[in-house]
Formats: structure tokens, sequence, C-alpha cells
């Protein structure tokens, strides 16, 4: 019995990888370890007043960020996991100080009003895209 070894079946998309995937591992490696020097920084800037879980909660986002990047570029489901997770984070993070600021901005002048319409439309629309970019990264990989 022969054993065949062909590497076409082991690695099918390690040869090319599209181009937004990559720019995208980039950009998450790039945030990912910005906000693990932002966390040591607020770490050993609030260890004083036993505030330091919020360096360590930057730490632990810029560590997914990063792992997140590897399992993308690995073309891992396990990197569009991760990659979901932090999309839903920042979304609702995102959306909840939409909300938060839109009653002070919807009572101002008109042109702020429009804006803060616009960026709760926007609020919504962002995380249905990223949902719907995940589904893309998930059904590419494997």
């Amino acid at each position: 019995m022969w054993i065949h070894y062909n590497a076409s079946v082991d690695e099918p998309r390690s040869a090319s990888r599209p181009a937004y995937l990559i720019a995208l591992c980039w950009a998450l490696w790039i945030l990912g370890a910005g906000l693990v020097m932002y966390g040591i920084w607020l770490a050993a800037a609030l260890a004083v007043g036993g505030r330091w879980v919020l360096g360590g909660s930057a730490i632990l986002a810029g560590s997914a960020a990063v792992l997140a990047g590897v399992g993308l570029y690995r073309v891992r489901r396990w990197g569009v996991v991760l990659f979901g997770a932090l999309a839903l984070l920042g979304s609702v993070n995102h959306l909840a100080g939409v909300i938060q600021r839109f009653p002070d901005l919807s009572a101002a002048a008109p042109v702020l009003a429009v804006g803060a319409v616009i960026r709760v439309l926007g609020g919504f629309l962002i995380p249905c895209g990223l949902i719907y970019f995940t589904i893309l990264l998930w059904r590419q990989t494997r």
C-alpha cells in the first residue's frame, strides 16, 4: 500500500488568502497590541486605587483580538468565533453609547438631532454588517 502525500488536501486555503483577510488580520494584530499596551499602562497606573480591573479587561480584549487575527490568518473557525465575539461586544458597547447620548443630542439644534438619528441607525446597521461578515468568514473556514 502506497501513501501519497498531497499538500493541497492538507492546506487548501493557505497558499492564497484574500487581501481583505490579510488587512483584517493586521488590523486585529495592531489593535490587539495597542490594547495590551494600554491595559498594562492602565493596570500600572490604577493599581494604587485598586481599579486594576480596567487594565485587566483591556489586556484580555487585546489578547483576544491578537488570537482572533491568528485564527483568521490560519483560516480556522475558532478565529471566526473570537472575531464574532469581539464584534458583538464592540457593537453592544457602541450602541449603548449612542443610545445614552441620544436624548441630549435629539433635544439640541436640528443638525445635531439629525446626526443623532443617523448615529442610532448606524448603531444598528454596523452590527448587522459585522454579523454578515462573520457569517461569510465562517463559510470560508474549516
